[in-house]
This record gives structure tokens, C-alpha cells and sequence, in this order.
């Protein structure tokens, strides 16, 4: 299945947040945005896409390492945050929604946990992930998210959730 931020980043977004796990899936990914938006032409705005590979913890968000792109580049907004990261992406997104906000927001849900369970791995500096879940669950999510956010999609494996002042525009 085609990744389900494709075709939104590819002709709507400007500003993106992309963090995974696997630097290969980010370049993919980063790539084929690239592509697609060079495809269509050249009447698109400009895209600022911040992805990162390397390990990305709450601890990390909070001290700050990717300010510079979020104070330089999106001025407290970003078009789509998205977070794949294998491990504890509910925290991380929580750390980051304390910096910015996003208009479209995807992360990986954890698959062994249906509703209405609610599970989150949470982020220890110790914690080696050799064993147990990872991510968090559908339900976590939509507790984390709401009333600010609404779930847009959820797939096996994949959730997206647009802010609530798109509503309208969705449901028209």
C-alpha cells in the first residue's frame, strides 16, 4: 500500500516533519515526494521537508535539537508531521505538539492492541527495545489526539488524523 501521505504532500503540503526509523523508508519516501511534485510541474509552492533517521526521543525534542528548523522554517506550524519511528512515537509526538502545531498528522499503530485498549510504549533513556510492543494503539491515539485532532483514516498499520479546523472542508 502507497504511503497514505503520498498524494497530500506531493500537491497540498509546504512543511512536513518526517521521522523514521529506517533512513532507506525516509529517502524513499523524501524521494518520491520530490518526484511526484517535479512530475506535476512547476506551479507548486516551495516544500520544506525536515526528515530524520537518526534516533528521535521526547529528550530530544525537548532540549531542542530540531528547533532551528521549527523556529526558522514553520513558525509554529507544520502542514503534516509524520512519525514512524519503531519505538515510542506517541511520546515523541507529544513533545513535538508542544512545540508546533500540524494540520495533518500520521503515525504507525500498533496492530496487537485493538480498540478499545489503549497501549503506548513510553519512553524510558534505558529502555534497550529489545523486547515487548512498540508504538502505540489506535485507542491511545484517539485519546492522546482529541478534541484537537480527528481520525481520518486508519489502516493496519497507519493512522491519520487532520487538526479539527479542517473539518468543514472535509466534510463539505
Amino acid at each position: 500500500m502507497d504511503d497514505p501521505i503520498s498524494q497530500w504532500m506531493t500537491v497540498y503540503a509546504r512543511t512536513a516533519l518526517l521521522f523514521d526509523s529506517s533512513p532507506e523508508r525516509l529517502g524513499f519516501a523524501i524521494n518520491k515526494i520530490l518526484h511526484s511534485r517535479t512530475q506535476l510541474g512547476n506551479d507548486l509552492p516551495e516544500v520544506r521537508i525536515y526528515g530524520a533517521a537518526e534516533p528521535i526521543t521526547p529528550l530530544r525534542v525537548e532540549r531542542g535539537d530540531i528547533d532551528p528548523f521549527l523556529l526558522e522554517e514553520v513558525h509554529g506550524w507544520v502542514d503534516i508531521i509524520k512519525i514512524d519511528i519503531d519505538s515510542f512515537d506517541c511520546a515523541v509526538l507529544q513533545a513535538l505538539l508542544q512545540k508546533v502545531d500540524a494540520f495533518v498528522i500520521v503515525l504507525e499503530a500498533q496492530p496487537l492492541v485493538p480498540p478499545p485498549y489503549k497501549f503506548a510504549r513510553t519512553f524510558q533513556e534505558t529502555d534497550p527495545m529489545e523486547q515487548g510492543l512498540i508504538g502505540c494503539s489506535l485507542s491511545y491515539q484517539i485519546r492522546m489526539l482529541h478534541p484537537t485532532y480527528h481520525l481520518l483514516l486508519y489502516t493496519e498499520h497507519d493512522t491519520v488524523f487532520v487538526h479539527s479546523s479542517l473539518l468543514a472542508y472535509l466534510e463539505e
